[in-house]
């Protein structure tokens, strides 16, 4: 007897179905001793080795399969590994004093939590972090950590944000990583805010600028001008260079009088061509980023997208 083309795949596909749940638990299990082998602390060896307390996962919610915190607090100690010459670019910028530690920052799409709380440890005085995510299950679990950790100089905030305050604007999938386009629907959408009206206390003083919003930078950055304008901030922004446009976002920037670069490393577990870039006010003198043997960095997890130094300008 043949099986048709139809059948193979369906058989296929059910093969993989009953692998994944076995895979589930397995993976669950990893995850539950990885954290508790390492007393449920991680190290972000690339920011002066903060060290950061993450919440004890119960064993009975990996073996019932509830594993939602357990995904998250996995992910989270997994993060200095992930992006680690972004990290060590933000935190020379720190440690150089080529940013200001008592201005306030501005993390949209923040997450987890674990570029934020691990910010928050490098300002002074008043200065704070907004903390902006539209996933309240995001933003409660990142508060947790924050306040596991004494972390308190972060303003969280509840919101998606647009070129306008008021719009309405729908999403597929979930909110943990959701892409945003405006729609006349308003029973199943999240109404938008901007960047200016949530930092208005702070409008004068935003010293960096970090944009996660999974291709919805151009609108963020267009409900910012006034932080722009008056602060000019270090912005930092992901881009899929064969996939999005990111000719709008460099000439929105470079209107305000922003140099470029694009942080020269590849970012394994996203898509192929996902890069962070860096965007610096044209008038003020350029950082100095520390120079290491690119041929010595896999060891630190750094893998170069190009041979050459660590910002490569646009």
């Amino acid at each position: 007897m043949t099986l048709k083309k139809n059948d193979f795949t369906s058989n296929l596909r059910i093969i993989f179905n009953k692998l994944d749940i076995i895979k589930k638990p397995i993976k669950g299990l990893i995850a539950y001793y990885t954290l508790k082998n390492n007393n449920y602390i991680v190290n972000f060896i690339h920011e002066n080795n903060i060290k950061i307390s993450l919440p004890e996962i119960p064993l009975t919610s990996v073996i019932t399969n509830k594993n939602d915190i357990l995904k998250k607090t996995y992910n989270f100690f997994l993060r200095p590994k992930a992006e680690p010459l972004f990290r060590k670019v933000i935190f020379d910028l720190y440690n150089q004093k080529y940013i200001d530690s008592k201005k306030s920052i501005i993390d949209i799409g923040c997450w987890i939590g674990d570029n934020c709380i691990v910010w928050a440890k490098y300002l002074k005085d008043d200065a704070v972090v907004f903390a902006i995510d539209p996933s309240t299950k995001n933003i409660s679990f990142a508060k947790n950590i924050a306040t596991k950790n004494n972390v308190t100089n972060i303003k969280w905030v509840n919101a998606v944000c647009a070129d306008k305050p008021g719009i309405p604007l729908s999403f597929n999938g979930s909110l943990d990583h959701a892409r945003f386009k405006i729609t006349e629907e308003t029973s199943n959408s999240l109404i938008s805010q901007t960047l200016d009206q949530i930092s208005l206390d702070k409008i004068n003083s935003i010293g960096l600028m970090h944009l996660d919003v999974e291709g919805f930078e151009l609108k963020v950055l267009n409900g910012a001008t006034k932080i722009i304008e008056k602060s000019k901030p270090t912005i930092v922004f992901e881009q899929l260079i064969s996939k999005e446009n990111t000719t709008v976002i460099f000439d929105f920037l470079r209107q305000y009088q922003y140099d470029i670069y694009m942080i020269n490393e590849v970012l394994p577990g996203c898509e192929l061509d996902c890069r962070n870039f860096i965007a610096f006010d044209s008038n003020k003198q350029l950082p100095k980023i520390e120079n290491i043997k690119q041929n010595e960095e896999r060891k630190d997890g750094i893998f170069y997208a190009s041979v050459g130094s660590e910002l490569i300008k646009i």
